[in-house]
Protein backbone atom coordinates (compact mmCIF):
# COMPACT_ATOMS: atom_id res chain seq x y z
CA UNK A 1 0.00 0.00 0.00
CA UNK A 2 0.97 3.53 -0.89
CA UNK A 3 0.74 6.02 1.63
CA UNK A 4 -2.13 8.30 1.54
CA UNK A 5 -0.55 11.87 0.27
CA UNK A 6 -3.61 13.85 1.14
CA UNK A 7 -3.22 13.53 4.81
CA UNK A 8 0.25 15.06 4.79
CA UNK A 9 -0.54 18.30 3.99
CA UNK A 10 -4.11 18.53 5.84
CA UNK A 11 -1.88 17.46 8.55
CA UNK A 12 0.51 20.42 8.32
CA UNK A 13 -1.34 23.02 7.15
CA UNK A 14 -4.18 24.24 9.63
CA UNK A 15 -7.41 25.16 8.23
CA UNK A 16 -8.49 27.42 10.95
CA UNK A 17 -8.20 30.93 9.43
CA UNK A 18 -8.14 32.35 12.54
CA UNK A 19 -5.08 30.87 13.44
CA UNK A 20 -3.61 31.52 10.52
CA UNK A 21 -4.16 35.32 10.47
CA UNK A 22 -2.91 34.58 14.12
CA UNK A 23 0.59 33.19 13.26
CA UNK A 24 1.19 35.77 10.36
CA UNK A 25 0.38 38.56 13.21
CA UNK A 26 3.01 36.83 15.53
CA UNK A 27 5.49 36.72 12.28
CA UNK A 28 4.99 40.59 11.76
CA UNK A 29 5.11 41.79 15.30
CA UNK A 30 8.38 39.58 15.57
CA UNK A 31 9.80 40.95 12.22
CA UNK A 32 9.05 44.77 13.50
CA UNK A 33 10.94 43.53 16.63
CA UNK A 34 14.15 42.42 15.25
CA UNK A 35 13.99 45.85 13.17
CA UNK A 36 13.74 47.72 16.30
CA UNK A 37 16.58 45.77 17.66
CA UNK A 38 18.69 46.45 14.98
CA UNK A 39 17.37 50.42 14.53
CA UNK A 40 18.17 50.38 18.42
CA UNK A 41 21.65 49.66 18.13
CA UNK A 42 22.77 51.70 14.81
CA UNK A 43 21.08 54.71 16.86
CA UNK A 44 23.44 53.91 19.85
CA UNK A 45 26.26 53.23 18.14
CA UNK A 46 26.10 56.80 16.36
CA UNK A 47 24.94 58.39 19.49
CA UNK A 48 28.00 57.10 20.99
CA UNK A 49 30.22 58.25 17.88
CA UNK A 50 28.94 61.51 17.95
CA UNK A 51 29.75 61.89 22.11
CA UNK A 52 33.25 60.39 21.68
CA UNK A 53 33.97 63.19 18.33
CA UNK A 54 32.75 65.65 20.93
CA UNK A 55 34.82 64.68 23.46
CA UNK A 56 37.64 64.32 21.18
CA UNK A 57 37.29 67.76 19.68
CA UNK A 58 36.92 69.25 23.28
CA UNK A 59 40.13 67.81 24.33
CA UNK A 60 41.58 68.56 21.56
CA UNK A 61 40.78 72.05 21.67
CA UNK A 62 41.51 72.42 25.97
CA UNK A 63 45.10 71.03 25.11
CA UNK A 64 45.60 73.60 21.90
CA UNK A 65 44.45 76.52 24.75
CA UNK A 66 46.85 75.07 27.19
CA UNK A 67 49.82 75.26 24.65
CA UNK A 68 48.71 78.27 22.58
Amino acid sequence: MAPQRSSFPSHCRRSDPASEEGVSWGLRLLEVKEMAVVLHFYVRVCVNSLFRRREVVADFLSKREICG
